[in-house]
């Protein structure tokens, strides 16, 4: 069994590596693609479009155990429904193929997490870069808000593992991830009058929005120097 996880990745090498996960990363998007107005697809799909990029990304730069982990978390959910749905023994309705396709690929990207995960060979230290400084920064800003360790640690997880994973581009894509969103809190929570944490949640998404700025500055920044 050892053999077979730590041998499991050799199995998607190289160009049929990338497809794969050109193909899951798409797969993700379209699962998660909101339609209508441009507010709308920047603002629900385009996080989940820059996720795909930076998989993709990290799949280039030889960054595997990165890119499965995150498909693997974003697959999760739906692997999870379709074992709500077996165990609950209610097979007169209701089931959706697509449950059984993230199944399929979650069990997949885990196996690939696991084989990586035997290799210790292809990890990198990473550089203390601005990069480090911003999520450092923006998890202090996340715990206060947040009120809880574990709160800031789930919003900035992605950012936090890129950036482990010795890769400050891909960490600054998803950076842009978990941000994107703000400016539409922010407008949100300047209009919503019947919060009363209302100056709280307008200063959060204020910062947020500063991230957004910043990394995607951190972005471009990246984009120059690693050509």
């Amino acid at each position: 069994m050892s053999k077979f996880l730590k041998n499991f990745k050799n199995q998607f090498t190289g160009l049929l590596g990338l497809v794969v996960v050109i193909l899951l990363a798409a797969y993700l998007v379209y699962s998660n693609f909101s339609g209508g107005t441009v507010i709308n697809v920047i603002r629900y799909s385009l996080p989940h479009i820059l996720l795909g990029v930076a998989v993709i990304i990290a799949v280039i730069k030889k960054k595997h155990l990165i890119a499965f982990l995150i498909l693997m978390i974003e697959y999760s959910s739906g692997a999870l429904a379709f074992i709500n749905y077996i165990i609950a023994f209610k097979f007169d309705g209701g089931f959706r193929w697509s449950l059984l396709v993230a199944f399929v690929i979650f069990v997949f990207l885990l196996l690939q997490v696991v084989s990586h995960a035997f290799d210790t060979t292809g990890s990198g230290k990473a550089p203390w870069t601005n990069v480090a400084v911003t999520i450092f920064v923006a998890f202090i800003v996340a715990f206060y808000f947040e009120k809880s360790f574990y709160g800031a640690l789930i919003v900035l997880f992605y950012p936090i593992i890129g950036y482990i994973a010795g890769s400050p581009l891909i960490s600054s894509l998803l950076l842009t991830q978990v941000f994107i969103e703000s400016p539409f809190k922010l407008i949100e929570n300047i209009q919503n009058n019947n919060n009363d944490n209302k100056v709280g949640l307008i200063v959060y998404s204020v910062f947020g929005t500063i991230f957004l700025i910043i990394s995607i500055y951190h972005v471009i920044d990246r984009i120059k120097k690693e050509k």
